[in-house]
C-alpha cells in the first residue's frame, strides 16, 4: 500500500485535536512536531504486519528520516519521487532512471522547473 504522509496520516497536534491520544512520530530540534492518532498508529501496525507499506512524500530525505513508524518501511518514495529509498539507502538504479528520463526531454532541470511555473 502506498500512502501520503503529511496531512493524511501525520499531522500537527493542533490538526489532531483533543479527541484521541496521539503518538509522536516526528521530533525536530527537541520538539515533538508530527503525530498520528493512536488508532492510526495501531491500524498502520496491523497493516504493516500483513502488507508492504510504502510512504510517499514531498519531504526531503533528511526530513523523512526524522519520522518513525511501527515498522521501518523497506521502500519509501521521497522528494516528490526524485529519490527512492530501499532499506534506508537511496536507490542508485532509480537515480539513474530519473536522470535519464529528465535528460531524454532535452531540457535542463532549470528549464523544466521554469516551464512548470516552479520558477519565475
Amino acid at each position: 500500500m502506498v500512502a501520503d504522509l503529511d496531512g493524511t496520516i501525520i499531522h500537527s497536534a493542533r490538526r489532531c485535536g483533543d479527541t484521541e491520544r496521539l503518538v509522536t512520530v516526528e521530533t525536530y530540534e527537541g520538539r515533538d512536531v508530527g503525530f498520528m492518532t493512536d488508532s492510526c498508529w495501531s491500524a498502520l501496525a496491523k497493516l504493516q504486519s500483513v502488507a508492504s507499506f510504502v510512504p510517499a512524500t514531498a519531504r526531503t530525505e533528511r526530513q523523512y528520516r526524522r519520522l518513525r513508524f511501527p515498522s521501518a518501511p523497506s521502500i519509501a518514495v521521497v522528494e516528490a519521487g526524485a529519490v527512492v529509498l530501499v532499506n534506508g539507502l537511496a536507490s542508485e538504479a532509480w537515480a539513474l532512471h530519473a536522470t535519464a528520463a529528465v535528460e531524454a526531454t532535452g531540457f535542463t532541470p532549470f528549464a523544466i522547473a521554469r516551464r512548470m511555473s516552479c520558477l519565475q
